[in-house]
């Protein structure tokens, strides 16, 4: 799950924080992972929520600003958006992103985000709405994570998600809230207070 805060600026920038909550969960259940077992190796490892953030971005007429670093890690972002692709009301925007995390005592890991939003002009032209409706598709292709353990081992990882913007906590899918609240309840219960305060350490 991802969850956003955006402000605007007075000279025209505007700042977004994003924090990233990931469960691992069984295929079959769909109840969070406890442990987790390494198909290539054999190795078992304990499974927690990994967070991600808070971590900050300044939009300008140039381009992001992105945030570099997080307790536990160095982060390198390049990567381009759009241009906008239009047909009759719909929109589409894609985003490709080039991530390079550094964690001392750590292998490099890279991912590529390849991301296309989707959603309707006559919204994003809405002056009464503050916030379009959208839709998104995000295909990453990245590399071990360094606690896999996986040597030499060539090979990627592969990640495909779906999602839709929400507005507010009542809109998030009740299975991924319901989530939140047994692992996070400090977050579930005020996100933009979490997105205020301090980032967690990321050396996993």
């Amino acid at each position: 799950m991802l969850f956003k805060f955006v402000s605007h600026n007075e000279d025209g920038s505007f700042d977004s924080k994003s924090m990233e909550i990931v469960y691992k969960t069984d295929v079959e259940t769909d109840e969070p992972l406890s442990k987790w077992r390494n198909p290539y190796n054999g190795e078992v490892y304990d499974e927690e929520p990994l967070i991600m953030g808070p971590l900050s971005r300044r939009f300008t007429d140039a381009g992001p600003i992105s945030q570099t670093q997080l307790p536990g890690a160095q982060i390198q972002r390049s990567g381009s958006l759009g241009p906008a692709e239009i047909a009759g009301d719909n929109v589409w925007l894609m985003s490709d992103a080039y991530v390079l995390v550094e964690r001392e005592g750590q292998s490099q890991f890279r991912a590529n985000d390849l991301s296309t939003y989707h959603g309707k002009v006559s919204d994003v032209l809405n002056p009464d709405l503050a916030s379009a409706p959208a839709t998104m598709a995000v295909h990453i292709v990245q590399s071990w994570h360094p606690w896999m353990n996986m040597g030499d081992r060539e090979g990627t990882l592969i990640t495909r998600i779906s999602g839709a913007k929400c507005f507010a906590v009542e809109d998030i899918h009740p299975r991924i809230l319901t989530m939140v609240k047994a692992h996070h309840p400090e977050i579930a219960k005020d996100f933009v207070a979490r997105l205020n305060g301090p980032p967690e350490r990321f050396d996993r």
